[in-house]
C-alpha cells in the first residue's frame, strides 16, 4: 500500500542530496504529514519545527511511501520514520515549495506568527458564529 506523503527537507551540505529535516526541538515533531494543508502549514513555520538555521533552503516535498510491510507495526509512527530515512534518497520526490529559513528571532518571522494567529482567531469566530 503507498500513501501520499510530504516531507520538510534540507539539502545534504556533504554531497548536495535532500535529505529528511533534522526534527526541532519538539520530541512529538516529526517532519513529515499526509495531507496537503497540514503540510503548507508546516511549511510555513518550517523554522520552529526543523532544526535549520538563518539561510538554509527548506523545501517542501510530495512522494509515495510503500508502507505494506510496516502498516501494522505496534509503533507505526517510528516505523515509519525509520522507512523514510532508510530511503535512498528523496531527490526523485517533487518540490512543492522552497524558501531560505528566516530566523525565528526576526520582525518578518514574528510578523508571519502574528498574522497567522489572527487569521486562525477569525476563522474560529466566525465558525462559530455560523455554528450558533
Amino acid at each position: 500500500m503507498k500513501v501520499e506523503t510530504y516531507v520538510l527537507a534540507v539539502k545534504n551540505s556533504n554531497n548536495g542530496d535532500m535529505v529528511l529535516a533534522p526534527r526541532g526541538e519538539r520530541v512529538a515533531d516529526m517532519p513529515v504529514c499526509f495531507s496537503s494543508g497540514y503540510a503548507h502549514h508546516l511549511f510555513d513555520f518550517s523554522e520552529s519545527r526543523v532544526c535549520c538555521q538563518e539561510g538554509d533552503k527548506v523545501f517542501l516535498l510530495k512522494g509515495t511511501v510503500d508502507i505494506s510491510e510496516i502498516c501494522r507495526e505496534n509503533d507505526f509512527p517510528d516505523a515509519f520514520k525509520a522507512l523514510l530515512i532508510e530511503e535512498a534518497s528523496l531527490d526523485g520526490w517533487d518540490v512543492i515549495r522552497q524558501k531560505l529559513a528566516l530566523s525565528t528571532q526576526s520582525k518578518e518571522y514574528k510578523r508571519k506568527v502574528h498574522e497567522d494567529l489572527v487569521n486562525t482567531h477569525a476563522e474560529l469566530q466566525i465558525s462559530r458564529l455560523l455554528i450558533s
